[in-house]
């Protein structure tokens, strides 16, 4: 569940990055604040082989961008942590940082005047037992 969370939190971290930074200000300006996660989906493969598809729609939590680069996300519990996130040049993709180091690279696969979606993959265990998760996440501008 912990995992969940900060997944969810990292996506909604992403969309509002992806809103604003260095090259940031055309996507975050009038829209830096606070970003709902509004959905969270995990397509999970395991050698190539589809596992699993679960989307969550509730007690996701927030991401708070400020045009700075800086912010925080909190839980569904309302613990916050705070963030650092840039976006490429190119503005089509976003990394978010926390105390503990980079959570996430994503892609930023649609942007909307207060909606951002976010994806990205994270791969996991060893030679003879790989394991992908594609992650997309949607924020929603408060």
């Amino acid at each position: 569940m912990k995992s969940t969370g900060k997944l969810f939190i990292f996506s909604l971290l992403l969309v509002l990055v992806a809103m604003g930074c260095d090259n940031k200000e055309s996507i975050l300006t009038g829209n830096e604040g606070l970003w709902k996660i509004t959905s969270l989906q995990k397509i999970t493969y395991q050698n190539g082989n589809f596992v699993s598809d679960v989307t969550r729609v509730d007690s996701l939590g927030d991401m708070f961008f400020e045009r700075d680069g800086s912010g925080y996300r909190s839980d569904y519990s309302g613990a916050k942590e705070p963030i650092i996130w840039t976006l490429t040049p190119k503005e089509d993709s976003i990394s978010i940082y926390f105390s503990f180091g980079e959570f996430a690279a994503a892609s930023i696969k649609s942007t909307g005047k207060d909606a951002l979606t976010l994806q990205w993959v994270t791969i996991s265990g060893g030679v003879n037992t790989p394991m992908s998760v594609e992650t997309t996440s949607k924020l929603k501008h408060q």
